[in-house]
C-alpha cells in the first residue's frame, strides 16, 4: 500500500511537473527576426494603404460634391495620387517594394471611382511615364512634380495624355 501510495505521488509529482509554465525564452535567430520584421512592416504597410483608400473616397466625394461651393476658385481635379518608394524611410521600402512593387519611378496610389482618370483608363499601380511628352522624373520629389505637372496641365482644361507603364 505504501509503495503504491509512493507510485501514485511520484506520478502526480511527474505530470504536474509537465503541466506547469516554463519559463525558457524562445530561441531566435536574426534570420527569422529579420522575416518576422519585414512582414510586420508589410502588414503595417497594407493596413496604411487601405485606410489611405478609403480617405482617398470620401475626399473625392467632398472635392467633386464642393465645387459648386468654390465659385471660380476651382482647382484641376483627375481622381488619381500618386506616390514611389522614395516617400518612405529606407527601413520600410523593402516592405513597399515587396507589397507594392514600387520604385522610384512615381505609380499611381488610387484612382477614385468615376473620376477622369478612372473613364480614362488608369489603374492603381500604372507607373506614369509621360504626361503630354513631359517625361515623368524620378526620386525623392517626383510625385510632387508629378502634382504639380497636373494642376498646371488642368488649367486649360484640355484633355491630358498619359503614358503608362502597366504590369511590371
Amino acid at each position: 500500500m505504501k509503495l503504491k501510495s509512493q507510485r501514485i505521488l511520484l506520478s502526480i509529482l511527474i505530470l504536474t511537473g509537465c503541466a506547469t509554465p516554463q519559463s525558457r525564452a524562445p530561441v531566435v535567430n536574426s534570420a527569422n527576426a529579420q522575416i518576422e520584421a519585414q512582414k510586420q512592416r508589410e502588414m503595417v504597410i497594407e493596413d496604411y494603404m487601405t485606410s489611405y483608400k478609403k480617405l482617398q473616397v470620401v475626399a473625392s466625394k467632398v472635392v467633386v460634391s464642393g465645387v459648386k461651393l468654390c465659385g471660380e476658385k476651382v482647382a484641376p481635379y483627375f481622381g488619381l495620387s500618386t506616390w514611389n518608394q522614395e516617400a518612405f524611410q529606407k527601413e520600410w521600402r523593402t516592405a513597399v517594394q515587396s507589397k507594392y512593387g514600387l520604385t522610384d519611378s512615381v505609380h499611381i496610389a488610387n484612382v477614385a471611382s468615376g473620376s477622369k482618370s478612372d473613364i480614362a483608363g488608369l489603374k492603381e499601380g500604372d507607373i506614369i511615364v509621360s504626361i503630354d511628352e513631359w517625361i515623368t522624373p524620378t526620386g525623392k520629389d517626383a510625385p510632387a512634380k508629378v502634382d504639380e505637372k497636373l494642376a498646371q496641365i488642368g488649367k486649360y482644361g484640355t484633355p491630358v495624355a498619359f503614358v503608362v507603364k502597366r504590369g511590371g
